[in-house]
């Protein structure tokens, strides 16, 4: 679920503090599958705007707010093999 750089960069320091609490590796390990990040870089697989679109296409929400979150966001979709539309 985490599609950013940026964002493992915050996961890495979260599991740095999570270890300094003497928060156990396993509970770590087992915490991570559950990250989300909604709102920051998320696909919209359910919703009303859905029906606007063909069931085959993606539609991918990002706020970035920064030049970093940008260019993290540009190596993210270099990685899609596939057309990409983007709205400002």
């Amino acid at each position: 679920k985490i599609l950013s750089d940026g964002i493992w960069q915050n996961v890495g320091l979260a599991i740095k503090v999570a270890r300094d609490l003497n928060i156990s590796n396993k509970t770590i390990i087992k915490t991570i599958p559950e990250i989300s990040f909604e709102g920051r870089l998320q696909y919209i697989n359910k919703g009303k705007i859905r029906k606007f679109l063909n069931s085959q296409e993606k539609l991918l929400v990002d706020g970035c707010h920064s030049e970093s979150s940008a260019k993290n966001l540009a190596s993210y979709l270099k990685t899609l093999n596939s057309d990409i539309y983007g709205i400002s």
